[in-house]
């Protein structure tokens, strides 16, 4: 098996430009700091030691930049978290294409209850990850 690495293609070259763009830059500092510089999953922040990044829930063809998505749709996470909430987001989609199209409305109404109860103050059970640091305990 080849240990080099794959050479960036065309569009990851483009999004890596967008992502040193001065608006990118502006919103993803505004959602570091909406976050309180810690990981929205783990809660590790830069006091750990962790790397932090913004991570978009989605993607869409509709946003020419990173900046034109709404801040809902991005969240902070740790350099070691963040590759678990891509593999995540990757399964689910993986899931919800062995349903029948028909049936894409339920799973749409169950999201959309969720985001409720989180917007009402409803605490759902969290993953534990390996990595997580709790606050107060060292890393």
């Amino acid at each position: 098996m080849s240990t080099a690495k794959k050479k960036p293609t065309k569009g990851q070259k483009d999004y890596m430009t967008r992502l040193r763009d001065p608006r990118w830059q502006k919103k993803k500092n505004g959602i570091l700091e909406r976050d309180a510089y810690e990981c929205t999953w783990c809660r590790a922040g830069v006091d750990d030691g962790r790397n932090l990044q913004v991570h978009h829930g989605y993607y869409s063809r509709e946003f020419e930049g990173p900046w034109e998505y709404p801040d809902a749709s991005l969240f902070t996470l740790c350099e070691k978290c963040h590759p678990q909430a891509e593999l995540t987001r990757k399964q689910v989609q993986e899931q919800l294409g062995h349903l029948p199209p028909q049936l894409h409305h339920h799973v749409y109404y169950g999201i959309q209850e969720m985001l409720e109860s989180l917007a009402e103050g409803v605490a759902f059970d969290e993953l534990e990850v390996p990595w997580a640091v709790k606050k107060g305990e060292a890393a």
